[in-house]
């Protein structure tokens, strides 16, 4: 029974320059992930700002728009009744 048990467990290396090259190789892995994790947040911000700059626009574009049309319906109205 115990025999199975330490098969599947994993040998780390016993000298400690390949513990420290091992742990230096994952720091470096780890580095490179958080800068690529910045970098996609930096792009991701700008996108938004441009999506929300956009969204804004649309708003107040289409606000007059509704607003002129709004105005010109009571306009049609008012010279219907003969009121200007």
């Amino acid at each position: 029974m115990k025999k199975k048990h330490e098969e599947n467990i994993k040998h780390y290396p016993v000298h400690l320059e390949t513990k420290v090259a091992l742990l230096e190789q994952s720091i470096e892995h780890i580095n490179q992930s958080l800068i690529e994790i910045k970098q996609d947040l930096k792009d991701f911000s700008r996108d938004v700002k441009s999506d929300f700059r956009w969204v804004i626009g649309m708003i107040v574009g289409l606000s007059a728009f509704m607003v002129s049309g709004f105005a010109g319906m009571l306009a049609v109205i008012a010279h219907g009744f003969h009121w200007f």
